[in-house]
């Protein structure tokens, strides 16, 4: 489950940036 709540969190920070 860490990597896919990983890979949420860089998705979420590259769609803010």
């Amino acid at each position: 489950m860490l990597p896919a709540i990983l890979a949420l969190l860089i998705y979420s920070n590259t769609i803010s940036k």
